[in-house]
C-alpha cells in the first residue's frame, strides 16, 4: 500500500516537473520595442526605421518595422514590396483580434530579412483603434522579433500616443533648422502631459539635404531640447533615391558611405541597448 502511494507521489512530482519545463519552453521571449517619432512630417522616420532594422538583421538579429501612420506605405515603396490583398483586415474587421498569429499573417518580407507591418490604411480605421489595440500590437510584434521598430511619424492621435507610452525607448527625429527644433520642443511638451518620461526620449538629427552652414547647431539643439543626441545622420539624397530605385536599404546599397556608417553606428547602439549621446560635450 505504501509503495502505491510512493509511486503516485513520484509520478505526480515527475509530471509537475515536466509541465514546468514545458511551460518554460513555451514562454515567449519578448523583444525590444523602439519607437521613432518625427518632430514634424517629412523628417525621414521611415527611412531611418528601415535602415536601422536592415542593419540589425545584418548582424544576426531579427527585426520588424511597424509603419503605423494611417494611410502610409512608404516602407513598402522603399523596399519594392506590394501590400497583400486584404491588408486592412487586421485594422478594419469588427471582432478581428490583434494577436501574434494575425499580425504575422500580415507581415511583408524583404530579401534583406527585414519584415514590415503596414498600419491602418485610412483615417477612419485609425480612429477606431485604442489603447488596448496598441498593447496587443506591441505584445504580438515583440514576440515575433528581437527588435520591433515602430514608425509613428509625426501623428499625435490617441493611438499613436499610446504606442509611444508603451515603447521602451523613443527616438525623436528632427532636422537642423529652427522650425524642426520648435516642433520637437512642442512634441516633448505634449509627451510630458501623457507621462512619457524624459529619460525614455533621445534625439536623432537627420540631415536630408546638404547644408554648408546649418542654421541651428547641435549644441543649441541639445540645450533647447534638454535631450541627448544619440545620432547625427549626414545627408545623402542621391543615395536615398538610388536605394529606392533598387528596392534595398541604403545601408546595404552603399555600406561604405558616411551616411551608412552613421546609421550603422546608431543601429549598433540600439542593438547594444545603449543609446548613449554621441555629442556629450556639446
Amino acid at each position: 500500500f505504501s509503495y502505491f502511494f510512493l509511486f503516485v507521489r513520484v509520478r505526480t512530482a515527475l509530471r509537475s516537473k515536466a509541465n514546468q519545463a514545458s511551460a518554460a519552453e513555451t514562454m515567449v521571449q519578448r523583444g525590444k520595442v523602439l519607437a521613432i517619432a518625427g518632430a514634424k512630417g517629412g523628417v525621414g522616420t521611415t527611412t531611418l526605421a528601415v535602415n536601422l532594422a536592415a542593419k540589425l538583421v545584418e548582424v544576426g538579429k531579427t527585426a520588424i518595422v511597424g509603419e503605423l501612420q494611417p494611410g502610409a506605405a512608404t516602407s513598402a515603396v522603399q523596399l519594392g514590396l506590394t501590400p497583400r490583398r486584404g491588408e486592412s483586415k487586421l485594422w478594419n474587421s469588427e471582432g478581428f483580434r490583434i494577436t501574434e498569429r494575425t499580425v504575422e499573417e500580415h507581415l511583408l518580407s524583404h530579401p534583406s530579412g527585414v519584415r514590415i507591418l503596414l498600419g491602418p490604411p485610412n483615417m477612419p480605421s485609425h480612429q477606431r483603434l485604442d489603447g488596448n489595440d496598441a498593447g496587443e500590437l506591441i505584445q504580438a510584434l515583440s514576440s515575433l522579433a528581437q527588435f520591433t521598430i515602430l514608425d509613428v511619424g509625426s501623428g499625435e492621435g490617441p493611438w499613436q500616443q499610446e504606442l509611444l507610452r508603451r515603447a521602451e525607448s523613443i527616438l525623436l527625429v528632427l532636422e537642423m533648422d529652427p522650425c524642426s527644433l520648435s516642433a520637437a520642443q512642442r512634441r516633448l511638451a505634449s509627451w510630458a502631459e501623457i507621462d512619457i518620461q524624459p529619460g525614455a526620449v533621445t534625439a536623432v538629427v537627420n540631415n536630408r539635404i546638404h547644408l554648408p552652414s546649418p542654421p541651428t547647431g547641435l549644441g543649441a539643439i541639445r540645450s533647447d531640447l534638454e535631450c541627448d543626441i544619440v545620432g547625427v545622420i549626414p545627408a545623402d539624397p542621391e543615395g536615398c533615391v538610388a536605394a529606392v530605385h533598387q528596392s534595398v536599404p541604403l545601408v546595404q546599397m552603399r555600406p561604405d558611405s558616411v551616411t551608412a556608417g552613421a546609421l550603422a553606428a546608431l543601429a549598433n547602439r540600439v542593438g547594444m541597448n545603449s543609446l548613449a549621446p554621441v555629442h556629450a560635450g556639446l
